[in-house]
């Protein structure tokens, strides 16, 4: 068995190995499930925005977004320091930018009935609604608030 000549370098090298592994954490990141749909119940239609988690640390977080239901929708985060019923509407759409800040959007062509679409965000601390903005969906109950919180 060979035996190191100097155990200074071995230290060295172990210092730099938790190092690496230390910043390789730093890149971790949430995954948070998140299934969307509208469906027609006795007469009229029904939304519906379900997620995993209420809350997530701020980061990398990566929404697993799942059309559950029978028509196309995109998929918008959010910060917002309103409550989730009480944005701010323009027609049958929510105005976006009177009621927060847009931090991630999926396009609807990527979430038809059926589909499935992963993306990633980096969202800081705060609150935030997940919602689908194709005309009628937020009116029809399409939106989940989320908490951002701070990592400790």
């Amino acid at each position: 068995m060979a035996r190191l000549k100097n155990p200074s370098l071995m230290a060295v090298v172990l210092l730099v190995g938790a190092l690496i592994l230390t910043a390789c954490q730093a890149f971790e990141y949430t995954e948070l499930d998140v299934e969307i749909g509208r469906e027609r119940v006795e007469g009229h239609s029904e939304g519906f925005v379900h997620t995993n988690a209420a809350s997530v640390v701020e980061g990398e977080i990566t929404f697993v977004v799942k059309n559950e239901g029978e028509f196309n929708h995109n998929f918008i985060v959010l910060e917002t320091d309103l409550d989730p019923d009480k944005l701010i509407l323009k027609g049958s759409r929510v105005d976006l930018g009177a009621s927060g800040k847009e931090r991630g959007h999926i396009q609807g062509r990527y979430l038809f009935a059926g589909a499935s679409n992963n993306h990633t965000f980096r969202l800081a601390p705060g609150d935030y609604v997940l919602l689908s903005n194709e005309s009628g969906d937020y009116a029809s109950g399409m939106f989940a608030r989320l908490v951002v919180v701070e990592e400790h």
